[in-house]
């Protein structure tokens, strides 16, 4: 392997390398500018901006080095710089040697898909870069031999004998057609998930052997997400010198992007006549970046890094400026977004074919853009995937708007529904298709779990706002069936009423009834706000709509203020007072509080039992935190009329919501319901302190519990 030095000496000055072949087939008409959350393709290449130079290094790696490895954050254009950019320039060569010389010196094959046999995916991907680079519709039998100084024989055409030899094939295409062979194993990662066997005859063993075989005219580029860069370590001793030449990928930069977005109109622009042109404001494309900052986000994302473009050793900074970075695929689907409104208006001929700053207001932001795009993705979904969804989305966005990874097990412990049906429904989200959510590995135990979390922070905001909208949107339906049948019982005494006029004591009958309508309808509402008052799945819903001021009292953002304090009026929200308990729980860190918990039972009968209950509390762990909570004693309340057992909390902020939840969700581990309920009155008490709660328990909570957890028995 090449030193540092020696591999970026190679690196031809752009000019040498835009010399060195022109393009020779006519440009193909761009359908539409932006792409939105899917990679850019080879056919796309005039689409790419903004990211020559690490094409330009990806290319000469591609060809001077046995194997390169490519990472880089989810999202941040590694397919589309390989796709668009390396691919694109190579084949663009190879058609330029061969229209020069009557044949190329490579060709380039891509694999992206890992779900099937990986050797057959191999030869397929292999397959078409040879008939792409002798620019053919098929190719002739190839000659397959097991090593270059034996004689060769005619073999068919699909794969070797041994289909598990990789060196083996992949000397017999070389041979054949005297083509060095350029494979990018693009999205690397999804190899482990697939095909985690390792030995004899597998990929993980046969590719190692590819990239030692100096003799093979092949060369390889690998390319991972960041996060999946240790999986690596499974074939670290096999491949010496593996992370030598590694070449990172970052976010791209303001400037970059725009231009990217006006390269995209230009390009659109190519070949049609001037009044088909299409014209971006300069406002508008200034507010979108501004709108995609990676650093433009709610609190408690973590930004991308400085922008570095690491080689062999030293990191060799590609970005001297340091300066702001934008979400490329995020960027994509708001412009895209913006380009089919304003294209509906082209056809009707209603406006000038111009992109503004205005449609973007309309459309409420960046954000809301996001938010619409998951409402069209979940329509494609059935209304049992809907209600998983519903459920899930909550548990993979923290309050605060912040993505977490959890597995379907853990999932189906939080939500009651069969694992498999949630995995069934996150894998449809993780694809390409959608992109909503995304695989990750978890450490769970003493291994690792596929688990699952928003693509993105924008993506977690939109999934959290879908899930509101939806638990508003069933409140809404059942005050309407409320109202309906309070409507029913009034109309049908109102015409009990109408048919005794029609009798001789008419005045006094209509009296009666009225006043008995009256007093029936008094009655109904009432009992109605018995029930709703004792409904859990409305308790969980003010638990929501107490997380609202986290983004109604602190967005800034001009665009979104008016709704938001809409919202604040519609939900009674009181944005001083949030900030009151902001600024208590800043003052007081959350690791300098413990969490206590007040066991309250109705009868001395329920002692013993509850006393079993405070020693599995205390040690029981908690998810998200690696503290333990307090129970310091038991209380004998007497006798309440408690329909449920409840978590009672004295503060609405998000942490006491989030404990609330925990002890709830612990809980139900050992059969114990016990509902999150807020109680009013001790926001500005001195009596009530941060992170007090109370565990009233119904008469008969401890005798439901769990058969494992019997008297006696201590949490595990």
């Amino acid at each position: 392997m090449s030193t540092p030095n020696a591999q970026f000496s190679s690196v031809q000055s752009p000019a040498d390398e835009e010399a060195s072949f022109q393009i020779t087939n006519p440009l193909p008409t761009i359908r539409k500018p932006f792409v939105g959350l899917v990679s850019l393709d080879e056919d796309s290449a005039r689409l790419l901006a903004g990211r020559e130079e690490e094409v330009l290094v990806l290319t000469t790696n591609l060809q001077a080095a046995r194997l390169t490895l490519l990472y880089g954050a989810s999202g941040v254009g590694k397919s589309s710089i390989l796709r668009a950019g390396v691919v694109a320039s190579l084949r663009e060569k190879g058609r330029s040697e061969l229209h020069n010389f009557g044949t190329p010196s490579f060709a380039v094959a891509i694999m992206n898909t890992w779900a099937g046999d990986p050797f057959k995916e191999l030869e397929e991907s292999v397959r078409q870069g040879i008939k792409k680079a002798l620019d053919v519709e098929a190719i002739a039998p190839m000659l397959f031999s097991t090593h270059p100084l034996e004689p060769m024989e005619e073999i068919d055409s699909t794969f070797p004998t041994q289909a598990t030899d990789l060196v083996a094939t992949l000397r017999a295409w070389t041979n054949c057609y005297g083509l060095e062979l350029l494979i990018i194993l693009d999205q690397f990662e999804e190899f482990f998930v697939y095909h985690p066997e390792d030995g004899l005859g597998t990929f993980a063993y046969e590719f190692p052997l590819a990239v030692a075989a100096s003799d093979l005219r092949v060369r390889f580029l690998v390319s991972l997400r960041d996060d999946a860069l240790y999986k690596l370590d499974l074939l670290q001793h096999r491949i010496p010198g593996l992370f030598e030449n590694r070449l990172q990928v970052t976010a791209m930069t303001m400037a970059n992007a725009n231009q990217a977005i006006h390269k995209a109109i230009s390009s659109y622009n190519e070949g049609l006549p001037e009044s088909d042109h299409v014209r971006i404001e300069d406002s508008l494309v200034d507010e979108v970046l501004l709108q995609v900052r990676s650093d433009n986000l709610v609190p408690g994302y973590a930004g991308i890094g400085p922008p570095v473009f690491p080689s062999l050793t030293e990191p060799v900074s590609l970005d001297p400026a340091k300066e702001a970075h934008i979400d490329a695929p995020y960027m994509q689907l708001v412009m895209e977004r913006l380009w089919e409104e304003e294209s509906a208006g082209w056809q009707n001929n209603t406006v000038g074919r111009v992109m503004r700053l205005e449609t973007l207001k309309r459309l409420g932001g960046a954000q809301a853009v996001v938010d619409q795009h998951l409402d069209k993705v979940m329509k494609d979904f059935s209304r049992a995937e809907n209600a998983i969804a519903q459920d899930c989305f909550y548990r993979l966005v923290t309050p605060a708007g912040t993505k977490y990874a959890l597995t379907p097990e853990e999932l189906s412990k939080w939500t009651d529904r069969p694992a498999n049906l949630i995995q069934s429904f996150l894998e449809k989200l993780a694809g390409t298709k959608y992109r909503i959510v995304r695989r990750v590995d978890k450490l769970v135990g003493n291994g690792t779990q596929a688990a699952y979390e928003a693509h993105h922070d924008r993506i977690a905001l939109a999934m959290l706002a879908w899930h509101s909208r939806r638990r508003e949107q069933e409140v809404r339906n059942r005050n309407r069936f409320r109202l309906l049948v309070v409507g029913v019982i009034i109309a049908a005494l109102v015409i009990s009423s109408t048919l005794y006029r029609e009798s001789s004591r008419q005045t006094q009958l209509i009296a009666a009834e009225e006043k008995a309508a009256d007093h029936e309808k008094v009655k109904l509402e009432n009992e109605f706000a018995t029930v709703e008052s004792n409904d859990p799945r409305l308790e969980k819903f003010a638990t929501l709509k107490g997380l609202v001021p986290k983004f109604t009292c602190t967005n800034t953002a001009t665009e979104l203020r008016s709704d938001a304090d809409k919202i604040n009026k519609a939900l009674e929200v009181d944005c001083v007072q949030y900030k009151q308990i902001i600024e208590q729980i800043k003052e007081a860190p959350k690791d300098a509080i413990p969490v206590r918990l007040y066991i309250q039972i109705q009868d001395e009968a329920q002692r013993e039992t509850a006393d079993d209950l405070r020693s599995w509390l205390r040690a029981a762990k908690y998810q998200g935190s690696p503290n333990h909570i307090l129970v310091p004693g038991i209380e004998n309340v007497g006798a309440k009329k408690l329909r449920a057992s409840q978590i009672r909390y004295f503060h609405q902020s998000g942490d006491e919501i989030n404990w609330a939840w925990l002890i709830s969700t612990s809980l139900r581990n050992i059969c114990i319901e016990a509902t999150p309920k807020f109680i009013t009155g001790f926001e500005e008490s001195d009596s009530v302190r941060q992170r007090h709660f109370e565990l009233w328990l119904t008469s008969d909570a401890l005798a439901k519990r769990c058969d494992t957890h019997s008297s006696g028995a201590k949490a595990q």
